[in-house]
């Protein structure tokens, strides 16, 4: 007879049993972000979106469309003379991060979620940001 292995158990990675879980979603993504090749693919992921947001800051043409009322220039604002999207200075001068501050920041995130849990004593519905311990289920 076989034994049915834990909720919890992060080694199984099956689909089938990533679709029938029935606990906390964090448990699966915890899990698939432990798999290096699913990291690595997120990873690769990221640095593309990075790299296509500085070549596009890099491309766009922009005309001032509002300077700071003090004088700091960091304030100043730009607008998108094709698509009228408003740019601030911090944005047009986005650059991609390395790939080292990428898996420096997916492990840091990765290690918040595995080891902390968020609560408060409201009863307002539990979020990803947050659990609440007063919350009831409606239905109750």
């Amino acid at each position: 007879m076989e034994i049915n292995k834990p909720a919890l158990d992060r080694q199984n990675n099956s689909p089938e049993f990533q679709i029938n879980f029935e606990c906390n979603d964090s448990e699966i993504t915890i899990g698939r972000m432990n798999n290096p090749v699913i990291r690595s693919q997120l990873i690769d992921m990221l640095m593309r979106v990075d790299v296509y947001r500085e070549e596009k800051m890099r491309s766009i043409k922009v005309v001032p469309f509002r300077t700071s009322l003090d004088g700091n220039s960091e304030d100043d604002l730009f607008k998108d003379e094709v698509e009228n999207t408003v740019y601030s200075r911090q944005e047009l001068g986005f650059k991609a991060r390395t790939r080292e501050e990428i898996e420096k920041q997916v492990a840091e995130a990765v290690e918040e979620v595995t080891n902390s849990t968020v609560i408060n004593y409201t009863s307002e519905e539990p979020s990803n940001e947050s659990m609440s311990l007063g919350w009831k289920i409606p239905w109750t």
